[in-house]
């Protein structure tokens, strides 16, 4: 079979935001499918974790607490997918929930390339890029039973296999040659058994040497291939305007036109993999071979479902502020685990508390729980999808342990004192995208824990994912959390330590 880049289409694009409330007729304008197949569309989205139905449980980890935005009367769903879903050439964006709602008071259907408003440009740009960083991430390795329907589908193999290409090149397998009095690294036992030795001074000089030059190979079948595929891919991203939104550069393609059978490069990539054990390029092959094997099928020629985003994006923010603030845990202390007494012995349990993050420096100690809420005025004083009483009491157990030294694992770092307590929320993003970095939005205290307090701030999501994507630390994202916990942190507390 000639190749003949799977084709991937939307005639038709609507934008709407995650944890707002859609009815199931909704749905199915969303979705063009006529309301005698409701109950099928309802059944498939929710087990490829792309929706949910109001009060059960989602893989997301949103407590049930926290409300919809229900704009329609009698609606049951929401999105738990963050990013963009085609289905039969009905493309939804799914904004995240701390997206403005103006921005999706646009015409709702229209051709893709049409343009849309610039801030809501850049946070769905932006959010594509940060699950491009997190899918890459091996921090965290879901359950099969929690894993997005995206990450195995074909538009996210397009972005994975280009995104790759541009950032670390074309697949480079070497050639390796032994030479005489050439360049290259020389090769004493070869020498000594294969040239002649010539007697100097009580010593043998060796007058000819034999040495290994290591070549790139630019005409090698897998990497003509390699570069065949990267154009396919950006050809059917840029007809699918996601280029731009995704940030990548344009690449020449005029190159890798030419056909190819399929099923004959498959073969080769998979020959390649038996012998090929560098990691790198084995990698690189994988994903090869998982394209050429979608190209070969015949029911390739028309891909009417695809996907690329996250249905966990809580864990993705939890991520992004790990890794922008840093977390100095592991390398400076760990809280002991509780001990199991039984009649004949005493059993350490294997695990312990583990906050989130812990910053530490000269300033103090702050423990930070990255917390994916968007809390909702209810004209009851208390705002409604605020973070539990079990996520506010662990949080405070946590300080708890720090101030107790026995508690500590002793042959770690110094605690530095003193020790604040705080939640990260994203902060709701305008229509012109607010230019704080981190504000602050309340301070929580229970008399059962007296003398400590924990400081609740808002940080721009925008400017967090942008570093993140970016895989970049930010010292001033460091410093705002810090000034903003300090400035507002009560007199007295916490306690020094």
């Amino acid at each position: 079979m000639s190749s003949t880049s799977t084709a991937i289409t939307a005639h038709s694009l609507s934008w709407v935001r995650e944890r707002v409330a859609y009815s199931a007729d909704t749905l199915c304008e969303l979705f063009g499918v006529p309301s005698s197949e409701k109950a099928s569309l309802i059944t498939d989205l929710q087990a490829k974790h792309i929706i949910n139905r109001r009060g059960f449980d989602n893989i997301g980890g949103t407590e049930d607490a926290e409300p919809l935005e229900s704009y329609i009367t009698g609606a049951d769903y929401s999105f738990l997918f963050v990013g963009m879903y085609c289905r039969a050439g009905y493309m939804v964006c799914v904004l995240p929930k701390y997206a403005n709602a103006e921005l999706l008071k646009v015409p709702d259907q229209g051709d893709f390339h049409r343009p849309c408003p610039a801030a809501r440009r850049v946070i769905f740009s932006q959010v594509l890029k940060a699950v491009r960083r997190y899918k890459h991430s091996a921090q965290f390795e879901l359950p099969e039973s929690q894993q997005d329907f995206a990450d195995s589908n074909y538009l996210s193999l397009l972005i994975t296999l280009l995104s790759d290409f541009v950032e670390n090149g074309v697949y480079r397998d070497n050639r390796t040659t032994d030479t005489l009095n050439e360049r290259g690294r020389i090769l004493w036992s070869a020498t000594i058994h294969k040239t002649n030795a010539v007697l100097q001074e009580g010593g043998p000089v060796y007058p000819d040497v034999v040495t290994r030059k290591t070549e790139f190979e630019p005409q090698h079948p897998i990497t003509l291939l390699h570069r065949r595929i990267a154009g396919e891919c950006y050809r059917c991203l840029h007809d699918l305007g996601l280029i731009d939104l995704l940030d990548l550069p344009v690449i020449d393609d005029e190159e890798v036109q030419d056909s190819y059978d399929a099923t004959h490069m498959l073969y080769l990539v998979e020959s390649e993999l038996n012998v090929q054990f560098d990691s790198r390029r084995r990698y690189i092959l994988t994903l090869l071979r998982e394209y050429l094997f979608k190209q070969s099928r015949a029911d390739s020629a028309q891909v009417s479902e695809y996907a690329f985003g996250c249905s966990s994006f809580n864990l993705l923010w939890e991520d992004a502020c790990r890794s922008v603030l840093g977390h100095d845990y592991s390398r400076l202390w760990s809280i002991l685990p509780p001990d199991w007494h039984f009649a004949d012995r005493t059993v350490s349990a294997l695990k312990s508390l583990e906050p989130d993050i812990i910053i530490s420096d000269e300033k103090g100690t702050c423990i930070l729980d990255a917390k994916y809420y968007l809390p909702m005025e209810s004209g009851t004083g208390m705002p409604s999808g605020l973070p539990g009483i079990e996520s506010v009491t662990k949080q405070f157990l946590y300080q708890q342990a720090l101030l107790n030294p026995d508690s500590v694992e002793p042959a770690k770092g110094r605690i530095v004192p003193p020790i604040y307590n705080a939640f990260l929320m994203p902060l709701p993003q305008s229509v012109g995208l607010d230019d704080r970095t981190v504000s602050y939005y309340a301070t929580i205290t229970m008399p059962l824990f007296p003398n400590m307090e924990i400081i609740v701030l808002r940080i721009s999501p925008n400017k967090l994912l942008s570093c993140y994507s970016d895989n970049i630390s930010a010292p001033y994202f460091r410093e705002s959390v810090w000034l903003a916990i300090r400035e507002n942190v009560s007199s007295g507390l916490p306690p020094e330590h």
